[in-house]
């Protein structure tokens, strides 16, 4: 079946059928962990075996993954608990965070305005956020005003270096940011952006990279900013609904809250990692799964959906497939940066990576984490899209644990 809005329909005949063909369907238990969801492949056969061995290597709770092949789902998986002291299993249309997952969907909504023709790539950010004033000195950095919307996407805004070990979003907070910022600490996206309008610039804007949730939630403020919205995730969520993701009939998505008391009906529980993760920084107070600081609507365009895996692997194939952007703009979204090196065969581009193997295929990821989650999307050479979603962020997460999922997913016979 070709990519249309009739994807829901198609999925609920397939449960519909699933009540007289015993085979599209599955739940079962492997080895105690229970196996929900359907396919068509027989790969999955597989597929089960090799990944419930992962889940219980790492002792990962539970795990959501949809896999489309040429422009058609193939197979819906929940492995696990959606909520371990219930007895709930993963569904295959779980809700999880999706954390920097969602620095795509912002890129999307960046390049649509761009198509539409209401902002440019090479625009001053600060020309169109002018309402905005610094804190604490009220007197902007003159270089503040080299920074282009590219240098966002592109995650060069010139404010960070490799490597930093200080978010002003996330923390650990010290010296004059957390004296700038305490009061509101964990401080929304606004008010980051106006603390960095005064600090000064590390490297030229468009010439290093440097991960940066800043420069993510900069360009969320542009969307609010376009779009006539006041600054913050309602506008944000209302524009991305209403252009991008209602029309593909991904209507489950929103921005998600830090507050137990707001989780969704089929929103996982989220659990916090055992052994401290070494990436999160010393101070862990505010990266609970749950508290009243949130963090997500904070972060709503660098990390704040809220989405199942069939849903983010549906919203990357249509991306794929043009029907969200032009070929043009597609092909923008992953070339490689000019100041990366002509030998680098693994980059960041905008809102997501470029990978090649020893064999010089390339492959396409988003990730994401945060504490309780991780998110992991590719799409592979063959046409494959593979979206897998996390309630959990496992220790180790850079070095070892990615490292090997990835291995599966590209070496899945999918």
């Amino acid at each position: 079946m070709p990519i249309n809005n009739c994807k829901k329909k198609f999925l609920s005949l397939l449960m519909c059928l699933a009540l007289f063909f015993p085979t599209l369907s599955i739940s079962k238990t492997a080895q105690d962990i229970p196996i929900t969801g359907w396919s068509k492949d027989p790969a999955i056969e597989a597929f089960d075996a090799k990944f419930i061995t992962f889940i219980k290597k790492w002792r990962l709770p539970g795990v959501a993954v949809a896999i489309i092949k040429d422009g058609q789902f193939i197979a819906e998986r929940g492995y696990g608990w959606a909520d371990k002291e219930r007895g709930q299993p993963i569904q295959p249309d779980s809700l999880f965070r999706i954390a920097s997952v969602s620095k795509t969907f912002t890129t999307v909504a960046i390049l649509k305005l761009i198509e539409q023709g209401k902002i440019r790539l090479d625009d001053k950010v600060f020309d169109i956020l002018n309402d905005l004033t610094p804190l604490p000195s009220g007197h902007a950095n003159p270089q503040i005003h080299q920074i282009t919307v590219q240098n966002l996407l592109q995650m060069s805004s010139g404010w960070f270096t490799k490597g930093a070990s200080s978010d002003p979003l996330f923390g650990p907070w010290f010296g004059k940011i957390k004296a700038t910022l305490s009061p509101e600490l964990p401080a929304s996206c606004e008010t980051v952006v106006r603390f960095m309008m005064s600090m000064p610039l590390k490297h030229k804007p468009g010439t290093h990279y440097a991960y940066s949730n800043t420069d993510y939630c900069i360009l969320g403020l542009i969307i609010n900013k376009v779009a006539g919205t006041r600054y913050g995730y309602q506008g944000y969520e209302n524009y991305l609904n209403r252009e991008i993701l209602y029309p593909l009939n991904i209507r489950n998505m929103f921005i998600g809250s830090t507050q137990l008391k707001y989780k969704m009906p089929k929103e996982v529980t989220y659990y916090k990692e055992s052994k401290a993760s070494p990436d999160e920084g010393p101070d862990h107070s505010f990266y609970l799964p749950y508290g009243d600081t949130e963090l997500l609507k904070k972060n709503f365009s660098n990390g704040g959906w809220v989405a199942s895996a069939e849903d983010v692997a549906w919203f990357i194939e249509n991306l794929k497939q043009f029907r969200i952007l032009s070929p043009a703009s597609l092909d923008l979204m992953k070339t490689k940066p000019s100041f990366r090196p002509k030998e680098a065969t693994s980059y960041y581009t905008m809102g997501g990576q470029i990978y090649h193997d020893k064999a010089g295929r390339e492959y396409w990821i988003q990730t994401g984490s945060f504490t309780g989650t991780n998110a992991f999307v590719i799409s592979k050479p063959n046409g494959t899209t593979i979206a897998v979603l996390f309630n959990i962020k496992p220790f180790n997460l850079f070095a070892q644990f990615r490292p090997e999922l990835k291995n599966i997913l590209m070496n899945s016979n999918f």
